[in-house]
């Protein structure tokens, strides 16, 4: 597929890229979200980079003037902006076919770590059983 811009009839693909602390890998109002993250937009038929934009405060990213067509989402998981400790749980190559209507909820989730790391229990350097136990 080929993808040229032309004028009138241009669109955009728009999503949010966020923290999704319950790992349904679904948006939910109360989900924090990420700012300052790359996100592209790719030709689907050879990957060729059409367009990169950053996720406004809100986690929010929107590509404007595309044209119909079909392409990738990406978001870039180098972003020095998402958290170390974070993984994209969400999948990072949104296909999309733009045909005569703007494309929206293309987002972006990051799980937390399964666990955070915590201080073990104190453990004892006394070679001494506990009473009643031999």
């Amino acid at each position: 597929t080929s993808i040229t811009r032309s004028k009138g009839g241009c669109l955009n693909i728009s999503g949010t890229d966020y923290e999704d602390r319950n790992g349904k890998e679904d948006l939910e109002g109360s989900e924090p979200k990420l700012a300052d993250i790359t996100v592209k937009l790719l030709d689907n038929s050879d990957n060729s980079v059409i367009a990169t934009t950053t996720t406004q405060t809100d986690g929010a990213y929107t590509f404007t003037e595309i044209v119909n067509g079909d392409y990738k989402i990406q978001v870039d998981t180098n972003d020095t902006d998402i958290p170390s400790e974070y993984t994209l749980g969400t999948d990072n190559d949104l296909s999309v076919t733009v045909s005569g209507s703007d494309i929206t909820n293309q987002n972006f989730g990051f799980d937390e770590p399964i666990e955070k790391i915590t201080d073990p229990p104190p453990t004892s350097t006394d070679p001494t059983p506990p009473e009643g136990r031999i």
